[in-house]
């Protein structure tokens, strides 16, 4: 996925941007590969997002009360059905 062109963002943004919260290191068995960690600056931010992705849903969702299950099956549905689909 090219995530510059997927975000309409400058492809020197992003990978400044990427080198900030991602490091690359040599697969030792593989010299044409890399290991690709999160830095622990990408850790904590990904886990403040998560943090507030919860609480968002547990805000947002009690609305469709015992629909809920309904709703979950129609994303599904959708995802499954657009997987492929590019924008």
């Amino acid at each position: 996925m090219d995530i510059a062109n997927q975000g309409n963002a400058a492809r020197m943004m992003v990978s400044k941007v990427l080198r900030k919260y991602i490091q690359r290191h040599a697969h030792p068995n593989d010299n044409r590969a890399k290991i690709i960690k999160l830095t622990e600056e990408a850790a904590t931010v990904l886990q403040k997002a998560l943090r507030k992705i919860e609480k968002t849903e547990l805000d947002f969702f009690p609305v469709l009360g015992d629909e809920l299950e309904f709703f979950n099956k129609n994303m599904r549905e959708l995802m499954s059905k657009n997987q492929n689909t590019s924008h």
